[in-house]
């Protein structure tokens, strides 16, 4: 708002109550989809992000939904994730104490860095799914992918 810009938020979700918390804790727009078929209309989303959620897919699902996230993308789409490594699992393990993580949320930390890419990785499977993306690396042992479709401007 302060640099002149209307954002209209679409928060997509797989079950009912997330999509709830969102419209209610957030005032998010949302609805209840399928990621791999996504209700929207080819170019129809002018910016589309995908946070925190391809780790939690095997290779062949990441691809697929590469793929339809950039068939929804008119402008650009941005995937951000976690980096795959030893030191921030075991970081991640140690602070979980004393932020009193429940044993279950310390455990699927975790695991979540371990299924986390390398930059080559995500680069991978980006260019499976037929895109040409820019993969970077970020402080956090973090990574994001973006690209614009073709022809897109960002």
């Amino acid at each position: 708002r302060r640099r002149g810009l209307a954002l209209r938020l679409l928060g997509v979700e797989r079950h009912r109550a997330a999509a709830g918390a969102a419209r209610r804790r957030h005032g998010i727009a949302s609805c209840v989809a399928d990621g791999f078929r996504l209700p929207l209309r080819d170019r129809s989303v002018d910016y589309v992000l995908c946070s925190q959620l391809l780790h939690h897919f095997g290779a062949d699902a990441a691809v697929r939904l590469l793929a339809e996230l950039d068939r929804v993308a008119r402008r650009a789409v941005v995937v951000a994730d976690l980096r795959r490594s030893a030191l921030a699992a075991a970081g991640i393990f140690l602070a979980s104490f004393p932020l009193r993580f429940h044993p279950t949320t310390r455990r699927d930390a975790v695991i979540s860095v371990y299924r986390g890419f390398t930059a080559a990785e995500l680069a991978a499977l980006c260019h499976a799914a037929g895109v040409r993306a820019d993969v970077r690396r970020h402080a956090g042992f973090r990574l994001t992918a973006a690209w614009s479709p073709d022809g897109a401007r960002p």
